[in-house]
């Protein structure tokens, strides 16, 4: 066997941190979700990074023990990354094991129905994120952010037209 070169051992390390990551979310998140939502085509994309990242190894590093050993755990980080859960929970949303609470939350859309999952769009301090839920989750999610006080955009657009008249 030969010894790790520098670009495997990174490899390795990159993939090790991520399966770690998605493990403590495993452990963590997934019991906390009670409103399952799923990024849009996440997992296609991910799948084909994993697959495309492997053959690039193969391809341009060989077969050996280190890089058969790197391509089995970016493949492992890609099989995690499909079971860690993503919706609404009780604090807040989760996705790809990030939170944001719902007081983050500034507020939600509904987009469109796509199949047979409705797309919303949830704009938070840190950026937007978009999830899909089935009919009877999206019933349910529209009830947590009603409870946590997180306005659809509607309102929102006019909370910002009051907020901006009192200004003046």
């Amino acid at each position: 066997m030969t010894p790790i070169d520098s670009v495997s051992a990174t490899i390795l390390g990159i993939a090790g941190v991520t399966c770690l990551w998605q493990l403590s979310s495993m452990a963590f998140i997934n019991k906390k979700i009670m409103v399952r939502g799923r990024v849009p085509a996440q997992g296609t994309a991910v799948m084909l990074f994993g697959v495309a990242c492997s053959a690039i190894i193969i391809a341009r590093r060989g077969t050996s023990f280190w890089q058969i050993v790197s391509v089995a755990s970016i493949m492992l980080a890609v099989v995690l990354t499909a079971v860690v859960k993503d919706g609404l929970s009780e604090y807040g949303m989760y996705v790809n094991g990030w939170s944001t609470p719902y007081k983050d939350m500034k507020y939600y859309h509904i987009e469109r129905e796509e199949k047979d999952m409705t797309r919303v769009r949830i704009c938070a301090r840190r950026g937007d994120h978009t999830l899909l839920f089935a009919e009877n989750d999206l019933q349910l999610a529209i009830a947590y952010f009603t409870k946590n006080e997180v306005p659809d955009i509607e309102t929102y657009q006019m909370m910002q037209k009051q907020n901006h008249r009192k200004k003046r």
